[in-house]
């Protein structure tokens, strides 16, 4: 059995992150022997295939110190995979990093990307001539364990914005759209500060509007869905778009979603919807929110059946035979053990 060495650790598949490296492991473990990361079994351990996602979250660090250590481990991996002529798939989750990165990082990024073999995007509008590339859509998050019935918080009928907090997410120029839209709809905005002061500057922008709520922390699962199911719509007025793990969820949980018209946004359109997925153009704004809001169908039954290309038993098969590729690519033989 081959295995595949996933660019995050074991901290990445707890219950109230991301679900996406969870989900993705549990469905190409069948074939492949999955291995978390760790500096130690990426520059000195044994593996057949390193999937990257997010490269950019190598190379940081909560300190100089530990940045300055995640350049040299990263150049250092990446000297390894050259060396050995490692297969290499990556995920592009991002077309560009969310946040803004030193010159340094920003090499090491293009250095991860040349090494690349096998190339997964999400989008058909992703994809890039030239490149050995795939397209896998997003999976759908299961809800079969979320709770139902009865929302006991907030109690009103309300707009949510879920998620970690970031700039580019375009969480100001909500604030300003809801303040001059009349109605009677609540916004809340809840989730984890990832940036230095963005705290205090939602908290500053919505301190005088009595119907925003801001809960800037870290939300459980089951918490989390609670809120989803609940709200009339999951508002993401962010600045660039290009795949939303907080998007699929809210259409997991068949919560209509107001978002930006990006290329890839119009291809969930064409899987999920108008009714579930309310797109505009440019920045978000009093007209836009309004008009939204007041078109929104109140029903939790709006598209109910979900395409079967975003189920994980097809994205992992996709997966695994991108694997088989990746390996093939780099001159080595897939060996399939035999059963027993």
């Amino acid at each position: 059995m081959h295995s595949v060495l996933m660019s995050f650790g074991p901290d990445a598949l707890t219950r109230d992150g991301n679900p996406f490296p969870a989900l993705l492991v549990d469905s190409v473990s069948d074939r492949f022997e999955i291995k978390l990361f760790s500096w130690k079994l990426a520059l000195v351990g044994q593996y057949d295939v390193l999937h990257l996602h997010w490269p950019e979250h190598l190379i940081a660090g909560r300190s100089r110190l530990r940045a300055t250590r995640n350049h040299v481990l990263t150049l250092l991996l990446l000297l390894r995979l050259k060396a050995l002529r490692k297969p290499v798939v990556m995920t592009a989750h991002n077309v560009e990093p969310h946040s803004e990165l030193s010159r340094l990082s920003r090499f090491l990024v293009r250095f991860c990307r040349s090494v690349v073999t096998e190339w997964v995007v999400m989008n058909r509008s992703d994809a890039r001539p030239g490149r050995n590339c795939t397209v896998i859509k997003h999976g759908m998050y299961p809800t079969a364990n979320a709770p139902s019935g009865d929302l006991s918080e907030p109690p009103d009928d309300y707009l949510l914005f879920f998620g970690t907090l970031q700039r580019y997410k375009g969480i100001p120029e909500l604030v300003r759209a809801y303040e001059n839209v009349e109605s009677d709809c609540r916004l809340l905005i809840a989730g984890k500060p990832h940036e230095p002061g963005i705290a205090d500057e939602i908290n500053a922008a919505v301190s005088h509007l009595p119907n925003v709520e801001f809960r800037p922390s870290q939300i459980g699962e089951e918490a989390l869905h609670r809120l989803i199911r609940g709200a009339r719509a999951v508002v993401l007025p962010y600045r660039r778009l290009t795949n939303s793990g907080a998007l699929i969820l809210a259409l997991s949980l068949r919560t209509p979603v107001i978002a930006p018209e990006t290329l890839s946004t119009l291809e969930l359109r064409e899987d999920f919807g108008s009714r579930s997925l309310l797109l505009y153009k440019g920045t978000i704004n009093r007209q836009i929110l309004g008009e939204m809001v007041g078109s929104i169908v109140m029903s939790k039954d709006i598209e109910s059946d979900f395409p079967s290309d975003r189920e994980w038993s097809f994205i992992g098969a996709q997966y695994m035979s991108v694997y088989d590729n990746a390996i093939r690519a780099t001159g080595a033989a897939v060996h399939t053990q035999k059963e027993k």
